[in-house]
């Protein structure tokens, strides 16, 4: 029994400071790389619109465009938003004086267009009542980096759609014109109005358009669930 205890402690001795060997396999890491798309609106998105006739006379028409062009990785909504600043000049028009965009009198206002080619739109249409007018500065009155508070009044329409489709890409030429009126009365004397336009777009990936009132080109799109412009 002596001699088997030795033989033991001698494999369990032995047996101390064993190196396996283990077989193993280590593959090429696998990278995964994720970006995320962007909406870019180049070109001239926003800017002024100023007759290019100065002292216009009644029956007079102007007109200059807006080119902007969409190239984003993801396509997305177009959206056009419309600024408009007006003013009296009690100087030249006496004490009855007018703005020269005056809702009140759809007859001899300066008549305001506003449109689309590629898709063909109308924002804004002669003869048409823009809306209440609101005291200068207005929400949208930093379009072009002016506030226009010497100004009389201002009126402004948001998110006004251009298609109903999402831009891959493309460009869309905006046009404002105005005309004078060949009935316009002296009180119209030395008054100005400036438009102001901005276009602006949202991705339409997991953002589906849904206007309250419905999607219509032209028309204000307010946000419906499940949709937001920003």
């Amino acid at each position: 029994m002596a001699l088997a205890l030795a033989a033991l402690a001698a494999v369990a001795s032995a047996s101390v400071g064993v190196t396996l060997a283990l077989y193993s396999n280590k593959p090429t890491g696998e990278t995964n790389t994720f970006v995320a798309g962007t909406v870019s609106v180049s070109n001239v998105v926003t800017g002024a619109c100023s007759a290019s006739t100065n002292n216009m006379a009644p029956a007079d028409t102007a007109s200059c465009t807006l080119a902007t062009t969409y190239g984003g990785t993801l396509s997305g909504y177009m959206g056009l938003d419309v600024f408009i600043a007006t003013q009296k000049n009690t100087t030249a028009g006496g004490g009855s004086a007018t703005n020269l965009y005056n809702p009140a009198d759809t007859t001899n206002e300066a008549q305001i267009t506003v449109s689309s080619t590629t898709p063909t739109v109308t924002y804004i249409a002669a003869a048409t009542n823009f809306g209440t007018a609101i005291t200068c500065p207005a929400a949208l009155a930093s379009l072009d980096g002016n506030s226009y508070t010497s100004y009389n009044a201002c009126y402004q329409l948001s998110n006004l759609l251009v298609a109903s489709t999402a831009f891959a890409s493309g460009t869309v030429t905006f046009t404002t014109g105005i005309t004078l009126p060949s009935t316009q009365p002296n009180t119209y004397q030395g008054s100005s109005a400036v438009v102001v336009l901005a276009a602006h777009v949202v991705q339409s990936k997991n953002n589906t358009l849904n206007c309250t009132g419905g999607a219509t080109a032209g028309v204000v799109c307010a946000a419906g669930t499940g949709f937001s412009w920003s």
